[in-house]
């Protein structure tokens, strides 16, 4: 299965604000990850405290594979590639004939934890309503 994907090109200047809010919050953990890296935790002044304090930082802030921060620099080159995809993608979409020219979307991120999964809204569509867990008889 390839690298592929569909979207409404009516919804994709929200999915680029989604994605924009989504590289923001990686970089604010980033930026956790790099302090947690320079200030190495740890309370205890036993050789297991200060063990797990350091190797806590450096899985933390190593930039080999399997840290923190490189984990973080993966998915935001994704999410950059991602964006620059959905941009070509609106671009097209919107015959502009510069891609430099396409409107900044000004509305809020969708929040990720209200958004309803495919079976509810096809239960929505469908007017199904769950009852309260209650089972007619």
């Amino acid at each position: 299965m390839g690298d592929s994907y569909q979207v409404d090109p009516e919804l994709l200047p929200q999915a680029i604000a989604d994605l924009i809010e989504a590289r923001s919050q990686l970089r604010d953990l980033r930026q956790k990850a790099q302090e947690l890296a320079r200030n190495r935790p740890g309370r205890g002044a036993d050789q297991v405290s200060l063990n797990s304090g350091t190797e806590l930082s450096r899985v933390a802030g190593d930039a080999s594979s399997g840290s923190l921060i490189h984990t973080v620099n993966m998915y935001e080159e994704a999410i950059d590639a991602t964006l620059e995809n959905f941009r070509q993608m609106l671009a097209s979409y919107l015959e502009l004939e510069d891609v430099n020219q396409i409107p900044d979307f000004e509305g809020e991120p969708t929040p990720y934890s209200s958004s309803p999964s495919y079976a509810e809204q096809e239960r929505a569509r469908q007017g199904y309503h769950h009852g309260n867990g209650n089972i007619a008889v």
